[in-house]
């Protein structure tokens, strides 16, 4: 099973408890999080602004997006979950487009979008590498157009790695009881998303880039700007 289809059927597993579980496991973290990645998007607002959410799941980023903006900027919603879509069709209405696609191969035409913004979804591309996904990202986005990342990824300094060894385990025991295979995954997963190489592969793909560590220790928010 390619990595597409793997991650395609663990998502529409748990779609349900997706956001819930998130705030447990997050202790309501993942809220503030997703701020931070919403002021760095609309930081380059302007007339006609218009965002790609890439992996939108059940829409909680471009909620956030849209009040901060005062509904001011237009949002494209993207995954490869049909559940996720339906759940961000629910929570959403009908203002916000959905298209179902892979991120790897974007529907769109080049340079269609001032930002992309992609939330807790990162690990999920980069398992066969970045190079790809940035390349795809970059194609649909305007000159001196934004890509923005939030995810949860490898900690650094032996307090941190060591607590999140324990924290793992937490994880997969609360999100165990609903799908043990998909969060086992997810908490495995953390550990494959090297900051530092990740903002290596921005600058190599044609980004300048800016990584920040959030509050918490462990999620990161990458910020990468099209040369």
């Amino acid at each position: 099973m390619n990595s597409t289809k793997k991650i395609e059927g663990m998502f529409s597993g748990i779609t349900k408890v997706y956001d819930g579980l998130n705030d447990i496991m997050s202790f309501g973290l993942s809220r503030i999080w997703r701020m931070y990645a919403s002021k760095a998007v609309l930081s380059g607002k302007k007339e006609g602004f218009t965002v790609l959410d890439l992996a939108i799941g059940t829409g909680y980023m471009t909620g956030r997006i849209l009040r901060d903006s005062k509904n001011s900027v237009n949002v494209v919603g993207c995954d490869i979950t049909r559940a996720m879509l339906l759940s961000a069709s629910r929570n959403l209405g009908d203002g916000v487009p959905l298209v179902l696609a892979d991120g790897r191969s974007l529907p769109f035409r080049n340079g269609s979008f001032n930002a992309v913004v992609s939330a807790f979804s990162l690990r999920s591309f980069i398992e066969e590498g970045a190079a790809e996904i940035l390349s795809e990202i970059k194609r649909a986005l305007v000159q001196e157009g934004m890509a923005v990342f939030v995810d949860t990824g490898r900690p650094q300094g032996n307090f941190m790695n060591a607590f999140f060894h324990v924290y793992m385990n937490v994880i997969k025991l609360l999100g165990g009881i609903y799908d043990r295979k998909s969060y086992y995954w997810l908490a495995k997963s953390i550990w494959t998303l090297d900051p530092n190489e990740f903002k290596k592969a921005m600058i190599k793909a044609g980004y300048s880039s800016k990584a920040y560590v959030l509050p918490f220790g462990v999620p990161y928010l990458f910020v990468g700007k099209k040369k």
